[in-house]
Formats: C-alpha cells, structure tokens, sequence
C-alpha cells in the first residue's frame, strides 16, 4: 500500500495520520510528533514527551516502529529521560530516552535516534531491532574538548547508510559524518548552511540543500562534492530523491516545486506551489505535496495521466499560459478533446 502519512491531523502537532493518496481519506491515526520514512511503506515515528491541555509533558515513550498495513506498533527502546549523563549500558531505567531525533537508512536495515537527554546516538537493526552501535558525544566534561570532538555532537540526524550517519544542526554551514564507532570520518558541505538532505536510492550519493538555494551532489565513501547547481532562487525546504534515484524534487521558498535529473542535474519538470514545505514521491511518476496550511496535493508528473483524470470529471480548456506552464503542444481549444 501506499500511504501519505501527515503530522498534525488534531492541529496541535500531536498526531500523525496516514492518508490514502487515491481518496484523501485519513486510514489511521497515532500519537506521535516526527516520523521518517521506510521504502517499503513502514515509518519510524518519534513518541516524545505529549503535552497535556494543562501545559504538563505526559510519560516519555521510545521511537517505534509503525507498521500501517499491518496495523503494529513496535517500540524499540522502552526507556525515559535519566536526569543526570549515565552509561547507555545496563539496565532500561538508567539509559537516556531516545527521540531528539530519528532516521531511517536508505536500504531501511536500519534506525537511529539521537538521545533525549543529549547525551549521544543509538543505532538499532531494523529486522532484530537489537541496538547495533551506540555513540555518546564527547562533552568537554568528559575529554571531548577538541575541535574534532566537537564536530561529532550534532542535534539532528540528516542521513543514515551502511556503517555512517550524517547529522548536524539546523543551519549548520557543515554536516558531519560520524561511523558507527563514533569517529568523525568527514566534513561534508560547501560552507553553506543545509536545510535538507537526501540520500539517492542506492545509497551511493547524497544531495544536500542550501539556505541560499543551491544543490550539492556528493559521492558517499569518498564524500567529494561532484556537482553543485542552482535549484531555487530562494532556499530550499526539501530535497526529495525519487524511488529510483535518477530524478530530485525540491521545494523552494521561492514557490516552486522542481524536478532534476541526478545526472545531468537539468530540469526537467517544475511545479507552481507557493505554499509547499515538504514533498514525498507517492511512485516515480507521482508526488505528495504537503501545504503550509495543513493539505496534501497529490500530483501527477504524468501528462496522459492528467488527461485520462481530466476526461473523468468535468473541467474547462487550458490556457494558453498553463499550457506553456505544463508544456503542452498543442494547447487544447474549447470544444476539442482533452
């Protein structure tokens, strides 16, 4: 199945709702405030601390696993905030909370989160789901006193492979790649600050987004920069790699939504949507538009698929500018077929 999932549906960011592309219907509905995505449809969600309508946090729960065909919800560390630093190791009531923030890898094999209380990173399998490498950020109380040290300790989870982690902070003009041991293996980024990450389908490159609009290319492994562009005449919100990995969707501030190839990083489609903050590929011919104000748009890049819908129900001649807009040649006239 495929599934929109959306944060907000009670309007207080508290819940998370799966929608049904073909209908707009929401199908299911969980209590949780983040979530990153699998490729096979499943999503990490991220279960802080909920604010109850008197103002009080309620009881901390673990990430969990969601599971929508299925209708499962599998947590993968059943622990809550430790007021004070503790070793991750031993017992559930001592270790940290995990849900500053989450990440899926591109494969889906596995899933981290950064550590409430700050302290560091779990990685967990996702199949066994048994934590596979667990990183605590070198705090200068504790020897973490080095500039490399410091590049290590990041807030947010940007991109999770085989064996690394990018993070980094919002507005961060460099991002981090730390392994799974906790060594910093490279600085990556043009000195701009990132907005958004996406990790191409075969895992082998990552396309970064700037504040100042444009497209770094970068090469895992080697971590080089092997093509920058600019996308957007404003900043970008998301970059979104295509289920295949050939094509990029980004959504500008400047109200647009752009489609590029990753090889000749050419335009290829462009989509008016001045209130857009998010994008996700429903398939390779198909997008999920999500609106600052709280709607889903679902749109097809499929031209005979525009027309078959168009045919179905009732409609008007296009325009000579929305054909010009959408590239199409001829422009239908009234009374033509469309």
């Amino acid at each position: 199945a495929v599934w929109l999932p959306i944060v907000g549906v009670d309007g207080l960011d508290r819940y998370i709702g799966i929608i049904d592309p073909a209908t707009g219907a929401i199908q299911q509905v969980l209590e949780a405030s983040g979530f990153a995505t699998f490729p096979d449809g499943r999503l990490l969600v991220d279960r802080a601390g909920r604010i109850n309508n008197d103002g009080n946090a309620t009881t901390l729960q673990s990430p969990a696993i969601w599971d929508p065909a299925a209708g499962t919800v599998t947590p993968l560390y059943d622990c809550t905030v430790a007021a004070e630093r503790v070793t991750l190791a031993g017992a559930c009531g001592s270790s940290p909370y995990y849900g500053g923030s989450i990440g899926v890898s591109f494969d889906g094999s596995a899933v981290a989160a950064i550590a409430g209380n700050g302290s560091g990173m779990r990685v967990w399998d996702a199949t066994t789901l048994e934590p596979v490498a667990t990183v605590l950020w070198p705090f200068a109380e504790f020897g973490g006193s080095s500039e490399q040290a410091a590049r290590i300790r990041f807030d947010t989870i940007f991109a999770l492979g085989d064996g690394w982690v990018i993070g980094g902070s919002l507005e961060d003009n460099r991002l981090s790649v730390v392994d799974f041991d906790g060594n910093l293996v490279e600085v990556v980024g043009t000195g701009r600050a990132n907005t958004s990450v996406g990790v191409l389908e075969d895992g082998e490159g990552l396309a970064l987004g700037t504040f100042t609009g444009e497209i770094d290319l970068i090469r895992t492994g080697t971590w080089e920069t092997i093509a920058t562009w600019r996308a957007h005449d404003g900043g970008i919100r998301a970059v979104v790699p295509n289920p295949g990995g050939t094509r990029l969707a980004t959504v500008g501030t400047d109200g647009a939504i752009r489609i590029w190839d990753v090889e000749t990083q050419q335009e290829l489609d462009r989509i008016p949507a001045t209130e857009a903050a998010d994008a996700v590929w429903v398939d390779d011919e198909t997008l999920g538009i999500w609106r600052t104000d709280g709607v889903w748009d679902v749109i097809t890049l499929n031209v005979k698929d525009l027309i078959a819908f168009a045919r179905r129900v009732p409609s008007r001649t296009l325009t000579d500018d929305e054909c010009a807009l959408y590239r199409i040649d001829p422009c239908p006239r009234d009374g033509e077929n469309r």
